[in-house]
């Protein structure tokens, strides 16, 4: 759930403690950077200089190199965590080679020292994939994104086991929606988010993955209705446990509450006249005072009418070609409309209205869309799956 901070500004008193300096000199040190306690790691020309505090004072211990050669862009992504240090370079090609699939590497502090441990790319090669243009690590768990310029819609999950890095699995977004592409990644704990950038035709928006009974969800998306195509959404994400924030260079930036279950399916669509079953979700925020939350159904069938409703308990029971998973006290988001041209629909709840005014913070909704299918036959209707949501102040 959304619960947003905009343009929210802190203030701080600011110290600076020490300047880092490479012990030989390196003109493109500062072209990556990550931080974790007493470690600092800065990515130089070809190679990555960690330093480490005692006391007050920072010192470089050593500086890494790649064990390929062409160490094309080594050090431009980096991530901290405990005794290992992963190390992005989306400009490397398999066994040393410049052709841009990009290659991780780990290294690991062993009695005191750093070493080389293991590199490793996408289990898939695609020329130009950029594996390792971004990335983030916490635990014993490593995800990777891939360049811009890839055309491969995924992010790649690896756990450590027994000082072994293993590719785990690949998070895909939608096979229907093009906005997902992971430009950049994030992970903590169970979760893990993904996130696109605008680009003057599509807005940008943040993907958000679970770890639950041994797999990863599929994805919940993560928009802010307000946002222009070209406002440059998402610029930076972070992901804390139950928080993340998306940021625009041009509107600010948006803090997201995860407790409430974002985006949360259940019970099932019906197959339709065209071989597919309509799925429900939302865009925006579900805080009652930020009043920016859109329904969005998909997979429906083109120009035929339809409607969203909402109850206030959960269910699945056969109904037309389809199941009713929304029941209780139901509530009719009147009028009906047509799918479009794509076999979607929209609606924006106003939750000053007397649509959206029953829905209270705290309170759980669930959501369907009924619509008309006559090419298929028997009921000649059907209904997406359910989307039970909590909503909060």
């Amino acid at each position: 759930m959304l619960c947003g901070l905009s343009g929210t500004q802190l203030a701080y008193s600011q110290c600076e403690v020490q300047e880092l300096v490479a012990t030989l000199p390196d003109s493109m040190m500062g072209r990556g950077a990550a931080l974790q306690g007493d470690v600092a790691a800065i990515g130089g020309a070809t190679s990555v200089h960690v330093f480490e505090r005692a006391g007050l004072v920072w010192s470089e211990v050593i500086e890494l190199a790649s064990p390929l050669p062409n160490p094309q862009s080594f050090g431009r992504r980096l991530a901290i965590d405990g005794d290992w240090i992963a190390v992005g370079s989306p400009g490397a090609g398999p066994n040393g080679g410049p052709f841009d699939q990009g290659r991780v590497f780990l290294f690991e502090r062993q009695a005191g020292s750093w070493v080389a441990s293991q590199h490793f790319g996408a289990s898939a090669s695609y020329e130009n994939l950029r594996f390792g243009e971004s990335l983030d690590m916490d635990g014993d768990r490593l995800i990777v994104g891939v360049g811009a310029d890839a055309g491969v819609e995924r992010a790649y999950v690896f756990e450590n086991s027994g000082g072994t890095w293993m590719e785990m699995a690949v998070l895909e977004g939608p096979a229907d929606d093009a906005q997902f592409l992971a430009s950049d990644v994030q992970v903590s704990g169970d979760k893990a988010l993904l996130s696109t950038r605008g680009d003057g035709v599509l807005r940008g928006a943040g993907w958000l993955f679970e770890f639950s009974q041994g797999e990863w969800s599929s994805a919940s998306k993560l928009s802010v209705p307000g946002t222009t195509l070209d406002s440059d959404f998402v610029h930076a994400s972070a992901l804390d446990g139950d928080e993340a924030i998306l940021t625009s260079l041009q509107q600010g930036a948006w803090l997201f509450d995860l407790s409430g279950g974002q985006n949360s399916n259940y019970c099932m669509g019906g197959l339709n006249s065209q071989g597919t079953a309509a799925a429900i979700t939302f865009e925006g925020s579900v805080s009652i005072l930020q009043n920016e939350f859109e329904l969005v159904a998909t997979g429906l069938i083109q120009h035929k009418p339809g409607l969203f409703f909402f109850g206030t308990a959960a269910t699945q029971q056969a109904l037309g070609n389809g199941y009713l998973c929304a029941t209780g006290s139901v509530q009719r988001l009147s009028p009906a409309q047509l799918a479009d041209g794509s076999a979607s629909a929209r609606r924006w709840i106003d939750f000053t209205g007397a649509a959206g005014g029953s829905i209270q913070p705290g309170g759980t909704a669930y959501f369907q869309y009924w619509y008309r299918d006559p090419a298929a036959g028997g009921a000649a209707f059907n209904l997406s799956d359910g989307l039970a949501l909590v909503f909060c102040p």
